[in-house]
C-alpha cells in the first residue's frame, strides 16, 4: 500500500509540476498574433503588386513617362511603409513574449494553424527575402525623361 501512495505522488508530481513550468511562459496574445500574419499577408500582396507593376514598366520602358515612374515609386513607397509596420509589430511582439520565442517546443495555434517561432521567423524571413528583390528590381530602373 505504502508502495501505491508512494508511485501515485511521483506521479502526480511528474504531471503537475511539468505543466507548471509549461505554464511560465505564456503565449502570445491571439489578436496581436492575428494582427501580425495579417500585417504580413497584406505586405506580401503589396510587395507582388509592386512587382507587377515593376515587370510591366520594364515591358513599355522606352514609352514609360515619367508619372508612371512616379506612380510607381509610390507603390515601392506603400510597400517600404507595410515591412516597416509588419518589423515593428514583429519586434514588439519578440520583446513582449521573449520566453515563448526562445523556447523551441513553442506552439500556439492561430486560425485552425499552428504556429511556432520557427514558422513565424521563416514566413517573416520570407517578406524580407520578397521585399529585397521587389526593391532591387525598382532600383535597376532608369528614371524617364519625360
Amino acid at each position: 500500500m505504502k508502495i501505491k501512495i508512494v508511485l501515485l505522488a511521483f506521479l502526480l508530481l511528474g504531471m503537475v509540476l511539468p505543466s507548471e513550468l509549461l505554464a511560465q511562459s505564456p503565449n502570445p496574445d491571439l489578436t496581436r498574433m492575428r494582427l501580425l500574419l495579417a500585417k504580413i499577408a497584406d505586405c506580401n500582396t503589396d510587395i507582388k503588386d509592386a512587382e507587377a507593376e515593376i515587370a510591366a514598366f520594364k515591358k513599355i520602358n522606352s514609352e514609360a513617362s515619367l508619372a508612371l515612374y512616379r506612380q510607381l515609386k509610390k507603390n515601392v513607397a506603400i510597400a517600404t511603409k507595410c515591412k516597416a509596420a509588419s518589423q515593428r509589430e514583429y519586434d514588439d511582439l519578440r520583446a513582449d513574449y521573449e520566453g515563448w520565442f526562445k523556447d523551441t517546443n513553442s506552439v500556439m495555434a492561430v486560425d485552425r494553424q499552428r504556429v511556432t517561432p520557427a514558422w513565424i521567423a521563416t514566413y517573416y524571413g520570407q517578406l524580407i527575402i520578397a521585399y529585397a528583390r521587389m526593391y532591387n528590381s525598382f532600383n535597376a530602373i532608369t528614371v524617364p525623361e519625360h
